[in-house]
C-alpha cells in the first residue's frame, strides 16, 4: 500500500502542476511593446519640438557654406560625430539599444554645453528632459 501511496501523490502532485496557473509568457512582452510604445511616443513629441528649439536657439540664418558650419562647430566646440556602422543581421537588439542609449547621451552631452553658450537654456531644458526620459525607456528595454 506504500508504494501505491506514493504513486497516487507524485501523479497528484504532476497533476496540480501542470494545472497550476502560469504567470503568462505575454507579461515581459507586453512590458516591452509598453515600452517602446511610450519611447516612440516621446521621440515622435521631440521631433515635432525640435523646430521651434532651433528657431529660439538660432537667431542669425547661417548658410550651408561649410566655413560657416565650422566656425559654427569651433565656437561651440561641438565634438565630430561619430561613425556610424551599418545595422548587421548580427547585431542584436541588446547591442542596437545600447548603441541607441549612447548617441541620446551624446545628444544631451551636446545639448548641454550648448545650453551653457547660448540664451535659449529655458526652450533647451524640456528637450534635455525628454532626451532623458527617452534614454530611460531605452534602457529599461535593455
Amino acid at each position: 500500500m506504500t508504494p501505491l501511496l506514493a504513486l497516487l501523490l507524485h501523479c497528484s502532485l504532476v497533476l496540480v502542476s501542470f494545472s497550476s496557473p502560469i504567470k503568462p509568457a505575454s507579461s515581459p512582452n507586453s512590458n516591452f511593446k509598453s515600452n517602446v510604445q511610450d519611447a516612440q511616443s516621446l521621440a515622435n513629441k521631440m521631433l515635432k519640438n525640435i523646430p521651434a528649439v532651433h528657431k529660439s536657439c538660432v537667431r542669425k540664418t547661417f548658410t550651408n557654406d561649410p566655413v560657416s558650419l565650422e566656425y559654427i562647430r569651433t565656437t561651440l566646440a561641438i565634438p565630430s560625430a561619430p561613425k556610424l556602422a551599418p545595422i548587421s543581421e548580427t547585431h542584436t537588439l541588446e547591442m542596437n539599444l545600447r548603441r541607441i542609449s549612447d548617441g541620446l547621451q551624446l545628444h544631451q552631452r551636446l545639448l548641454q554645453g550648448v545650453k551653457e553658450k547660448m540664451d535659449c537654456s529655458g526652450d533647451l531644458t524640456p528637450l534635455l528632459a525628454e532626451i532623458s526620459e527617452l534614454n530611460t525607456h531605452i534602457n529599461k528595454m535593455k
